[in-house]
């Protein structure tokens, strides 16, 4: 009996060993977890040209968008969903233009942030000025309900947002001052660069400011005057800033210029070489400023109101009244009657 239960003792402790060894032999499967990471996706990058030239590229990460310089350096941050470069050749401003949502914001080219989309505007914009070769730059923003704001070229608000129908600043001739135009119910008033009130709106044609009076014209021919010492001088930054303005130059006048630059320098040469020559001298001729004007676009240079065809008054249900566009000026809203306006151009 002892017998049997050692044998069988003997064979439990041999299937023992032999299933150990089994379990070496045959390597163990090993089962992984397959984890999907969250790669950032890959920036898109696409070259773009401006109208004036200038090399920039987009980038595109999802559905944002920034913008690097010509040596791939990160200028506007990969955050906005839109982005466009915007240049004017009338005003000769050069910018870039973000949104996000309905709000929108404006870069230089340098990808300086002068407004930026946290301000809820729905509507920014660069315009200028020039008068007598100094430019004035501003940003004039629009708010969700319509109310037009000014600000400095840094971002500084000069004009808190209102209800004005027209917001800029302006000049008519080279002796008179830059100043704040702005318009309410028909009327023109002004502002100083400093953003302190001039005059309420009482100017029903256009309005013009000197250093010792300001100049209310009226549409019937009997100006008056505001008499008083007034001038340019401004805490705000109106200068241009990362390359804001550069006006558009003529490519063929730029060439036809370096190749008679050119033949000037080889002709002064030669003659250097040999003083009995008797080449004739050729003179570079550079390129001016001129002044140039254009009609205007909203009345097509006539300087009437368009609505109501410069009769200040419409017929409404039983009765006429004042054209709710120019308010009874009869004129156009966009040039004030001037018929359009004077821009620099270099020939």
């Amino acid at each position: 009996m002892k017998n049997k239960i050692l044998i069988f003792l003997m064979m439990f402790l041999c299937l023992q060993v032999n299933a150990q060894q089994r379990r070496k032999a045959v390597p163990q499967r090993r089962t992984t977890t397959s984890v999907k990471m969250n790669n950032p996706q890959a920036i898109k990058k696409t070259r773009k040209v401006g109208e004036d030239g200038f090399i920039w590229y987009e980038l595109q990460k999802g559905d944002l968008y920034g913008a690097a310089d010509i040596d791939g350096n990160i200028i506007i941050p990969i955050k906005y969903k839109y982005l466009y470069y915007s240049c004017s050749q009338s005003y000769g401003t050069h910018y870039f233009t973000v949104k996000n949502g309905d709000y929108q914001g404006v870069y230089t080219r340098r990808g300086s942030c002068i407004i930026s989309p946290d301000k809820h505007f729905t509507y920014v914009y660069i315009s200028s000025e020039e008068k007598s070769g100094k430019v004035f730059l501003w940003a004039r923003c629009e708010n969700n309900f319509g109310e037009r704001g000014l600000y400095d070229i840094r971002g500084n608000e000069v004009i808190a947002p209102g209800n004005y129908e027209d917001l800029r600043i302006t000049k008519h001739l080279d002796d008179e001052l830059a100043f704040i135009l702005y318009a309410k119910d028909g009327l023109n008033g002004a502002y100083d660069l400093n953003g302190n009130l001039l005059t309420k709106p009482v100017a029903p044609f256009y309005i013009k400011v000197n250093k010792n009076k300001i100049e209310i014209v009226n549409k019937i021919g009997k100006d008056e005057y505001i008499y008083g010492s007034y001038s340019e001088d401004t805490r705000f930054d109106y200068d241009n800033y990362d390359g804001l303005y550069s006006p558009f130059k003529s490519y063929a006048s730029s060439s036809s210029s370096s190749s008679s630059s050119s033949s000037s320098s080889s002709s002064s040469n030669s003659s250097s070489s040999s003083s009995s020559s008797s080449a004739p001298t050729v003179t570079t001729r550079q390129l001016q400023p001129v002044q140039e004007w254009n009609p205007c676009l909203g009345c097509g240079g006539t300087g009437l109101c368009t609505y109501c065809q410069g009769k200040g008054k419409r017929w409404y249900g039983n009765s006429y009244e004042n054209c709710i566009t120019c308010h009874g000026s009869m004129y156009c809203q966009q040039c004030y009657g001037r018929k359009g306006y004077y821009t620099t151009v270099y020939r």
